[in-house]
């Protein structure tokens, strides 16, 4: 429903209804989805924010390298491609 034309209507007792094509649409406020975070002091923001940098910091560091049968590492022909070597 990308760019599609929807009406709003509101009733007398404040309620808001959302329609399309004459359909009525299933709609939640947005104030009743957001949920509140936890206040927190900037030590201990700090802490978590360090905390979760330890944890992803092994997933980080670790790059991707494909086994030697990969199709990248493959000529035309099927054989491993080598750099010339010069005397």
């Amino acid at each position: 429903m990308k760019k599609a034309e929807v009406t709003v209507l509101e009733m007398g007792d404040g309620s808001v209804s959302i329609e399309h094509r004459g359909k009525p649409l299933n709609a939640t406020p947005f104030h009743k989805i957001q949920a509140r975070t936890p206040e927190c002091s900037g030590k201990e923001l700090m802490a978590e924010l360090a905390e979760r940098a330890a944890v992803n910091a092994g997933k980080a560091s670790r790059r991707y390298k494909p086994v030697r049968s990969h199709p990248w590492k493959q000529s035309r022909n099927g054989r491993l491609k080598r750099a010339p070597t010069f005397v």
